[in-house]
């Protein structure tokens, strides 16, 4: 397509900055006893995982972990064995 078919397509989009009365409201603090109360709230709302689903869980973790950890430690092995074969030692 030729720059004078493309029309409306090729037109820039207009960037405005915010105002500075957005800009002033960035946070406010809140009281720690505020914050423990909102904190405990949405806590509550938590959908906690069962036993099950956290050992199930804990078991994928800790296999993942192993498996990762073997790999690392075969390349650090092969690795280690092609560079004292390129040094001579």
């Amino acid at each position: 397509m030729s720059p004078a078919k493309a029309g409306p397509f090729l037109k820039k989009a207009r960037v405005t900055s915010p105002s500075p009365l957005a800009c002033a409201k960035i946070h406010t603090m809140t009281s720690p006893v505020t914050y423990l109360q909102e904190s405990y709230d949405e806590f509550k709302k938590v959908q906690w995982p069962t036993r099950r689903q956290t050992i199930r869980l804990t078991g994928y973790v800790a296999g993942v972990s192993l498996v990762v950890g073997l790999y690392v430690a075969g390349l650090d092995f092969v690795f280690t064995r092609l560079l004292a074969l390129v040094i001579g030692r």
